[in-house]
């Protein structure tokens, strides 16, 4: 492994009503091998026992600060605030139920050099009963994969193909970034709750200069069925989910590789066409939020359809299939599949 490179890295973490793990977390993040950091625990006006359990950490260790709101601002301000008031030369970005590979900075950091302004890399989503089983890899070399601007750029929306996320959790940033996106515009763009860091990394990748992939595991994800993301009857977040996919893809659209572009638009038409159903299954056929998927839906289809590129077969069937007949689509794909996920969700939860 490269040698790492010096200078302090602020860990943000915004903090909501998670007194039930957000010790894991903060834990993962005070082991680091790579010892110059600050962590900043945002809680955003908590009404569990969060704010207690972060203020216990900075008592125990000074390089833990804690800010407080007094009112519920979401997790992109929170964000913000915690940026606002880091001292550290490179960001680094954590979700409150999650943790990282303790010797995740000293990788990242590893590939920091002058000309790089983010360094990523790869992560796993694990079920909540297996998360604190974990037990991570240790690797004395990481392989990199170095991505000039144009390329970063034309990765967007694939990241995840290559085991890296799209949101901004699991790398580090360079300070100066910062400098050139304006958080506020992205508030308004996001005033909801959920994925509000999506189009923030597009911003941040569109501004480096270079950007390093290492081919090693930093970063494991909770995933909760209990969460409101894994309900299919959660309207808001099933909703905001489709909004937030139609601000992310009419930014998208130039400059972008073809290849890139077909991929994403093919994903974001099966969430339209997914959310058709879920309003059509679970919200008493809403005309209205029916009209605003099919709007969205019909939107982007035609620029995929002239695309002519190679996309996998399965979800273009499906996508035509939506656009054919969507009743049909509903009970030939989304029935089977939800019933599917529901008897492996079972199956999970009473091992």
């Amino acid at each position: 492994m490269a040698e790492c490179q010096e200078g302090k890295v602020s860990v943000i973490i915004p903090v909501y009503n998670d007194e039930k793990y957000i010790r894991h977390c903060v834990d993962s993040v005070i082991g680091q091998t790579y010892r110059d950091l600050e962590i900043i625990l945002v809680d955003d006006a908590s009404s569990d026992g969060s704010l207690a359990v972060c203020e216990e950490y900075a008592a125990k260790d000074n390089r833990v600060k804690v800010i407080r709101h007094e009112q519920n601002c979401g997790l992109s301000k929170s964000r913000e605030t915690g940026y606002t008031q880091a001292a550290g030369e490179w960001i680094c970005f954590m979700d409150h139920d999650d943790c990282m590979n303790p010797r995740a900075v000293e990788y990242l950091m590893a590939h920091a050099d002058e000309s790089t302004d983010i360094v990523a890399a790869r992560y796993k989503n694990i079920l909540t009963g297996d998360f604190e089983q974990y037990v991570w890899e240790d690797a004395q070399r990481t392989k990199s994969r170095i991505l000039s601007h144009n390329r970063a750029v034309n990765m967007l929306g694939s990241f995840g193909q290559h085991g890296v996320p799209e949101c901004l959790w699991g790398k580090i940033y360079r300070r100066a970034l910062f400098e050139q996106t304006e958080f506020q515009k992205y508030e308004k763009l996001f005033p909801l709750l959920y994925f509000e860091d999506v189009l923030l990394t597009s911003a941040l990748v569109r501004a480096c200069r270079k950007m390093t992939i290492i081919n090693q595991y930093i970063y494991i994800h909770r995933v909760d069925f209990d969460s409101v993301s894994m309900s299919p009857r959660a309207l808001e977040f099933n909703l905001q989910t489709a909004r937030t996919a139609d601000i992310v893809l009419a930014r998208l659209e130039e400059p972008y590789a073809k290849i890139a572009y077909a991929k994403v638009l093919q994903n974001y038409l099966l969430v339209f066409s997914k959310n058709w159903y879920l309003v059509w299954q679970y919200h008493k056929k809403d005309q209205m939020l029916l009209d605003e998927m099919e709007a969205l839906f019909y939107k982007y289809y035609d620029s995929y359809r002239t695309l002519k590129v190679k996309v996998p077969i399965v979800p273009d069937l499906c996508i035509k299939l939506f656009r054919l007949n969507k009743v049909l689509f509903c009970i030939m794909v989304c029935r089977v599949w939800f019933e599917c996920v529901s008897k492996i969700r079972y199956h999970i939860q009473s091992k």
